[in-house]
């Protein structure tokens, strides 16, 4: 089995969230970073003592590459990112976090596109022009 190799050159992402202990999205990114050979490391970070926002701050400033937004932070953070992907801002959603060197944070929402694609797949029903879920209304 390959091993992970750790260096000054080595990518850092990370999960974070309030409920992460039990996740195993750490151990399989680092599998697969050292299958692959990408020098790469997944750490775990929780949120449930300094909440997301001081994470992500310090996050960036270890030069971390990208993060998993975890529950219950998904919805607490497109205002406060550089920018938002069209799928992230239609739903409200961030569960993906890319970091740029110049400390600029990019959210996005992948599990969007995978719905779309997996929904057909299962149910054997299109998606096009069906609305199913009504949007949030302001209070």
């Amino acid at each position: 089995m390959a091993r992970i190799k750790v260096d000054g050159n080595t990518s850092i992402y990370a999960l974070a969230g309030k409920y992460i202990s039990f996740s195993p999205v750490p151990e399989f990114f680092n599998q697969i970073s050292s299958f692959t050979g990408y020098n790469s490391v997944m750490i775990p970070v929780s949120t449930e003592r300094y909440g997301i926002k001081p994470i992500l701050d310090s996050l960036i400033k270890t030069n971390c590459r990208g993060v998993l937004i975890d529950t219950p932070h998904r919805c607490e953070l497109n205002d406060w990112l550089t920018s938002v992907s069209d799928e992230a801002n239609n739903c409200g959603a961030v569960n993906i976090v890319r970091i740029e060197e110049d400390g600029s944070i990019h959210g996005h929402n992948t599990e969007i596109s995978a719905f779309r694609r997996a929904f057909p797949k299962i149910t054997s029903e299109e998606l096009r022009e069906k609305r199913f879920l009504s949007s949030v209304q302001e209070a």
